[in-house]
């Protein structure tokens, strides 16, 4: 894949989330948020590299990741499980709908790589003031 494709391929933002956000409250945001999964989906489907901004369109600052199709999917089972803890009454207001959309997709969010038993006494030295 050229320079210019992957260019291409992080600098994409949905114009639909653009249109939802603030716009009819949290529903239409997590429509839009679907609307993004599914284009996604659409996209990996056609073999391309997709980078999901985990920010706010409205933010400056942007956080780019990779995902794959089992992370979108993860993602649609908890919009799915967000709307129906909803829907039931139950659940608090940070795991609703209106959660940011950094928290929504938290699943997407790379994991750090475990630490090899030397990195991690040399981080439990540090951590308790002992000599290395």
């Amino acid at each position: 894949m050229t320079t210019s494709a992957v260019s291409a391929a992080l600098v994409w933002e949905s114009t639909v989330t653009k249109a939802g956000v603030g716009s009819g409250g949290p529903l239409t945001t997590t429509a839009a948020l679907l609307r993004e999964c599914i284009d996604w989906l659409e996209r990996l489907e056609r073999g391309e590299l997709v980078a999901v901004n985990l920010r706010e369109s409205s933010e400056r600052e942007t956080e780019y990741v990779p995902v794959d199709r089992a992370q979108v999917r993860v993602v649609l089972q908890r919009i799915a499980q967000d709307l129906e803890r909803q829907a039931a009454g139950g659940g608090s207001q940070r795991e609703g709908p209106g959660t940011s959309r950094r928290d929504r997709l938290a699943d997407l969010v790379p994991k750090p790589a475990p630490l090899s038993p030397r990195e991690e006494r040399a981080q439990l030295h540090r951590q308790f003031g002992l000599d290395p």
